[in-house]
């Protein structure tokens, strides 16, 4: 028989494209699957879409809201598949994304991650924004550690589940979350990282996304830079690199909400990074 594959759908208030998200994954090619939604406290007409699809093989939980880690937490301690992945709820799976997937990790027993090309579209999916593709094979923690793109771009990744670890996103952060529970899986797994080449993920770019919130991004970075530290993942020279660039993905955001003074701040390293506890660990 075909493995199960859970995934995991956090939602708060998304009933304007929760509709199409679950659709995804109804759509699939591949059908022993399991959708585990955790409805965060919706306040609008989130849970009765949900509850419109009568699939045995949708299960979904009600909390009060708490934000996304803990929503994804309380999926991950209910999922009953040997392999799972992720859907936000505003975004879609392709109708191919779980059987291409399935197929690398059922095959190679040393793979346990399998992602795949992620296509970045406007809200009402009439543009195509970007197209992000993997370029990476094999180990990837340091990729990870050093903030490379080869091998992340988000919770895209289909993962091979050690029945031992118990799955958990840190729930202070709002920011960087997914690349620290990235870490931590491959902190415990002796499973490498690979890819397939086609599209596994469509991914709507909606306005007034969580990445406005310059201050959680400095602290998410703040969190990922002491966890490489102190985990000593990578060497203190390539500390430094990982510096660098969270000063300037600082930069760069503050550029985008025209303070230019806090762009070139950030970019030294001073007043805002200090401001904000953003100090660096050697």
């Amino acid at each position: 028989m075909d493995p199960l594959v859970s995934i995991i759908m956090p939602v708060y208030n998304d009933e304007h494209y929760i509709g199409d998200a679950i659709r995804s994954v109804l759509n699939q090619t591949y059908k022993n699957w399991e959708l585990v939604v955790v409805n965060d406290g919706s306040t609008d007409g989130t849970q009765e879409i949900i509850d419109s699809f009568r699939d045995s093989r949708i299960r979904s939980f009600v909390k009060e809201n708490e934000g996304v880690c803990r929503a994804r937490n309380l999926a991950l301690s209910k999922m009953r598949g040997d392999f799972f992945c992720f859907l936000d709820s505003d975004d879609m799976l392709t109708p191919k994304s779980i059987n291409i997937r399935i197929n690398v990790l059922i095959k190679d027993d040393k793979i346990d991650f399998v992602d795949g090309i992620v296509v970045n579209t406007s809200a009402d999916l009439t543009k195509k924004i970007s197209c992000w593709k993997p370029s990476y094979r094999g180990n990837p923690i340091k990729q990870l550690a050093k903030l490379k793109d080869n091998c992340f771009f988000g919770i895209t990744w289909m993962i091979r589940r050690n029945k031992s670890y118990a799955y958990t996103f840190e729930p202070r952060l709002n920011h960087g979350e997914d690349l620290i529970f990235y870490l931590e899986c491959c902190r415990n797994s002796l499973g490498d990282y690979t890819y397939v080449s086609e599209q596994i993920y469509i991914r709507r770019i909606v306005v007034g996304s969580a990445m406005q919130d310059i201050d959680g991004l400095a602290k998410g970075y703040k969190f990922i830079y002491d966890y490489i530290s102190t985990n000593k993942l990578i060497s203190y020279l390539e500390r430094i690199g990982v510096q660098f660039k969270i000063k300037k993905i600082l930069a760069l955001s503050f550029l985008k909400r025209g303070d230019i003074t806090k762009a070139l701040l950030a970019l030294v390293g001073i007043s805002y990074l200090v401001d904000n506890g953003l100090s660096f660990k050697k």
